[in-house]
């Protein structure tokens, strides 16, 4: 499938690789959407070298999977306070750090449409949202029904952490984006 998307410097570009074999509602869509964009942008134009993913879309399509939603259990809303709204990725850390079964995942999640966010995953691989899953209201009006993101170890998120000075995986652009430049986990 092809389509066209209209960029201010560059008039209409013919976007080649977009997915039709998932609904065009779904996070994975999204993602695999972002990706052949940005590869159809990139043709031709000078893409540092030292990047093995085009993005963090990139990144998530190749290294993710899709976690099952389940409404926030009441022990891990318990302990701390967690759940601020735009703190995705400071309230999964947290969570992380005071539930050593949890373990931390970033991706893309959606309710309306996809969004760049951070949850935890229990023992049975099925998603603990802080922020999203806090507030009964808010879930029930908007509720989150994709997660498709990658989990990270209790070490890795600590050296990004320690490495750039802020919570979150991905989206690391203070240090430019060091989880993009080579393959992850390869071998593993």
């Amino acid at each position: 499938m092809t389509e066209t998307a209209f960029h201010p410097d560059h008039g209409e570009i013919e976007i080649t690789g977009v997915v039709d074999d998932v609904p065009n509602d779904s996070t994975l869509h999204y993602l695999k959407t972002m990706v052949g964009f940005r590869k159809q942008f990139l043709k031709g134009r000078n893409k540092p070298d030292d990047y093995y993913y085009c993005g963090i879309e990139d990144f998530i399509l190749q290294n993710g999977k899709l976690y099952e939603y389940q409404k926030l259990p009441k022990r891990y809303s318990s302990k701390r306070k967690y759940g601020k709204l735009k703190q995705c990725f400071q309230n999964a850390t947290r969570l992380m750090w005071d539930f050593p079964e949890l373990i931390y995942c970033e991706g893309y999640a959606q309710t309306v449409i996809p969004t760049h966010h951070a949850w935890c995953i229990d023992p049975d691989g099925k998603v603990v949202d802080p922020t999203w899953g806090r507030d009964p209201d808010r879930a029930e009006k908007y509720p989150p029904h994709e997660y498709f993101g990658v989990a990270f170890t209790v070490p890795e998120v600590e050296a990004m952490i320690s490495l750039t000075g802020y919570y979150g995986m991905l989206d690391q652009w203070q240090a430019k984006w060091p989880l993009l430049k080579n393959k992850f986990r390869e071998g593993k």
